[in-house]
């Protein structure tokens, strides 16, 4: 039995109504699903980000 494609976990984001489909072809496989347990940091002080995050699920908290 032949399955379908899970489509990629930004399709929500990034869809057809914004993005031509080779447009599409071109974004989506640029970005990574990443997942982090529980009070662990994205990004932790004196660091520079060089990613993009977008929370599929879940809560971050921001200290300034």
């Amino acid at each position: 039995m032949h399955q379908k494609p899970k489509p990629h976990f930004l399709n929500n984001i990034f869809n057809s109504n914004d993005f031509n489909k080779e447009e599409l072809e071109a974004i989506l496989p640029k970005f990574k699903q990443k997942a982090f347990k529980k009070n662990s940091f994205l990004l932790e002080q004196g660091k520079a980000a060089n990613e993009y995050w977008f929370v599929e699920s879940g809560f971050i908290r921001s200290f300034v």
